[in-house]
């Protein structure tokens, strides 16, 4: 809570309201919004809520966020970030276009959310 209110999240977003209670209770969900409707946070606050806790074994992650673009996929690991950190949970960006030895040495590591992309670089 403390790290949502330095970020200036204070009250949740419509979709946010809509999401979260039905995620944490480990429901499906599905919603769609504009840019900048809180779709991160409604997402991904609550998997990294239920991932919290636990680490994750070397080679298998434990929760896996799939976007349409290396872009995008950045974003989401950059929004999400500092909400697992608080948790000790790691997150990971795994594309194309970027570093194989890299992604394959996290993932030989441990990491608990990967955010991935099947596009390659610059799609």
């Amino acid at each position: 809570m403390r790290t949502l209110a330095k970020r200036g999240v204070t009250e949740p977003f419509p979709i946010q309201a809509a999401t979260i209670p039905d995620a944490l209770a480990g429901k499906d969900v599905l919603g769609r919004g504009r840019t900048g409707s809180g779709k991160t946070l409604s997402f991904g606050l609550p998997l990294l809520t239920r991932l919290g806790g636990n680490r994750s074994q070397a080679k298998r992650p434990r929760g896996l966020i799939l976007v349409p673009t290396r872009e995008l996929a950045m974003q989401v690991a950059d929004a999400l970030e500092p909400y697992g950190s608080v948790l000790g949970l790691r997150l990971k960006v795994v594309c194309g276009g970027t570093s194989m030895s890299n992604q394959i040495y996290a993932l030989e590591r441990g990491v608990d959310v990967l955010v991935a992309t099947p596009a390659a670089c610059g799609t």
